[in-house]
């Protein structure tokens, strides 16, 4: 045995203590434990010790409090930022959907207002057009009526003229009262067919008690008479005698004579040729006694005849 060294291994003296007799309990006949084989993959770990809490005094108690506070107070700003920020775009959204549906509301009822006065206005201009050809055509129809009747007037008045010769007989004595003064010689001027007529009724010698000077006038119409004194004279036209009377109908009827289209107004202003003879003024008047008016047609007007001075 003691040639062999090789075989001898040193050995030491185990630790006596609690751990270690616990741990040699376990060894393995060649002194290890019998967990050295896991614990070579699995290190065992270090157990830090933790450090005691330092204790805290006022002014960390106070920075605590016031980064608690700052928390609190922005949590809660933003909190309700948020919140307030959806309930004003919710109330702004519904406000402003309410104003704008009532602008909205507004401008189309004044669009349409628009619109619909200006279709009123085609409408309108399209019945005017419609009707007004209407009353033009009515007013026309009445135009030609008026003077179909006053034509067939005038036609039937000069028919009666030529039928009734005694319309003359009324028609020169409304001539002669119609002189501003009665006594003084007259030239009467009338139809040659008037004339004969007058002639007829008065005899050349009742003509020259009454200061009468009949003359025929071919350039007067029948019922026509013109009388001329030294400082007057009287145009008593047919056709402004039955003027005349038709005025005063229409006039109290409210309505308005047509226009006449003949030259009868141009016959009436043209001026009277015929002189007064010369003997008539060295003459004296002769009275001018009232001609007899009896069973005579009444075609002169109310009004008298205009008086023209030939002063």
């Amino acid at each position: 045995m003691t040639e062999n060294k090789d075989d001898f291994k040193n050995w030491s003296i185990p630790k006596l203590t609690e751990d270690e007799a616990t741990v040699d309990k376990d060894n393995t006949i060649f002194g290890k434990p019998a967990t050295w084989y896991n614990s070579r993959k699995e290190p065992t770990e270090e157990v830090e010790m933790e450090e005691e809490p330092t204790p805290l005094t006022l002014d960390d108690i106070e920075a605590i409090r016031q980064s608690a506070y700052e928390d609190g107070f922005n949590e809660g700003k933003q909190a309700g930022h948020l919140e307030g920020l959806e309930t004003g775009k919710l109330e702004g959204l519904a406000a402003g959907h309410q104003e704008g549906l009532t602008q909205g509301l507004e401008q189309g009822l004044a669009q349409g207002a628009e619109q619909i006065t200006a279709q009123l206005a085609i409408w309108q201009s399209l019945i005017e057009r419609l009707h007004n050809p209407l009353e033009k055509l009515d007013d026309n129809a009445e135009y030609q009526l008026v003077r179909l009747a006053t034509s067939l007037a005038e036609q039937i008045t000069r028919c009666e003229v030529k039928t009734s010769p005694q319309i003359i007989l009324q028609a020169l004595k409304q001539a002669i009262d119609a002189l501003p003064i009665s006594e003084q010689k007259l030239v009467i001027q009338l139809h040659p067919d008037d004339l004969a007529f007058v002639q007829s009724a008065y005899s050349e010698k009742q003509c020259i008690q009454r200061g009468w000077d009949l003359q025929a006038e071919p350039a007067l119409m029948r019922g026509d008479c013109q009388i001329h004194t030294q400082v007057s004279s009287v145009d008593f036209a047919f056709d402004t005698r039955v003027e005349q009377v038709l005025k005063n109908f229409f006039k109290e009827n409210h309505e308005q004579l047509p226009a006449k289209n003949d030259d009868s107004s141009l016959l009436n202003e043209l001026p009277l040729t015929t002189e007064i003879p010369p003997s008539l003024a060295n003459e004296s008047t002769v009275q001018t006694p009232e001609l007899e008016s009896e069973n005579v047609s009444e075609v002169a007007p109310e009004n008298p005849p205009e008086v023209q001075s030939n002063e």
